[in-house]
């Protein structure tokens, strides 16, 4: 492909991308009660949002961080129980449920909605705030390009939510509107790296 400042391997990016999938089916999962419960208040790291069927994983749907050192439980919190404001996860939500139901909804129902998805969770202690950042732009490269190149990381269901989406999130995969198409992971060693959390 061209057009990028980097060059494009569609095997390297599938495998990649299949390789960040087998370490989060194999890492905890958590979930909002984890987090209110102040589990991550002093964590670093990475969280992936997953969409889980009987507690095994089925695709990765978000990718995110924190830009302070210290703040990834209230931002974990912002999106389990905040406000369209504060958290472009609720926001796509609530306009795939409004589009879906056909009617406005309260914060309620998104709250419901949202609290049904798990993350696992890559721990960056050590790392430097733009390592940080950088290891989270790659994995959304990564997933985003791997789902452009192959369907088996979207979900098509008719019965999913990513069917009410507009074509961009349907075609990634992912609720997220930024860092689609960067550069991806190419080299499976950076992968295993990578520390998901397994506790």
């Amino acid at each position: 492909m061209s057009g990028f400042e980097f060059n494009i391997n569609r095997n390297e990016i599938l495998e990649c991308a299949e390789r960040i999938l087998e370490k989060s089916k194999k890492a905890s999962l958590y979930s909002v009660k984890d987090v209110i419960n102040g589990k991550f208040n002093t964590a670093e790291g990475v969280y992936l949002f997953v969409d889980v069927n009987e507690d095994e994983i089925k695709r990765i749907v978000r990718v995110g961080t924190h830009t302070q050192s210290d703040n990834i439980g209230s931002r974990l919190k912002a999106h389990y129980k905040g406000s369209d404001s504060n958290s472009v996860f609720r926001k796509m939500l609530r306009n795939v449920l409004e589009k879906k139901l056909n009617s406005k909804i309260e914060n309620k129902t998104v709250t419901e909605e949202i609290q049904k998805y798990k993350f696992v969770f890559i721990d960056t202690k050590g790392f430097s705030k733009d390592e940080r950042l950088k290891t989270e732009s790659k994995i959304i490269a990564t997933l985003s390009w791997a789902a452009l190149l192959s369907s088996s990381f979207r979900d098509e269901s008719k019965d999913s939510l990513f069917a009410y989406a507009d074509n961009r999130t349907r075609l990634f995969g992912l609720w997220l509107k930024d860092g689609l198409l960067g550069e991806p992971y190419k080299n499976i060693s950076d992968i295993e790296k990578l520390n998901f959390r397994t506790n």
